[in-house]
């Protein structure tokens, strides 16, 4: 179970390094990868409202 952890710790790592130069897709890999949607707030340059948009879990936040 641990080496399953570290491994998926990672691999998510990686991807987060490898979207690091793609900008927007940084973004959605920030989006999808956050669970509180407050935190998106600051790690992102883009406007609250952009954010507040985004669909959390197939609910969209208002």
């Amino acid at each position: 179970m641990e080496d399953e952890y570290n491994l998926s710790n990672i691999i998510g790592k990686r991807l987060e390094a490898a979207l690091g130069e793609l900008g927007d897709l940084l973004w959605a890999y920030v989006v999808l990868s956050k669970k509180d949607i407050a935190c998106i707030f600051g790690v992102t340059n883009y406007p609250s409202e952009w954010v507040k948009k985004v669909p959390r879990a197939g609910i969209a936040v208002h």
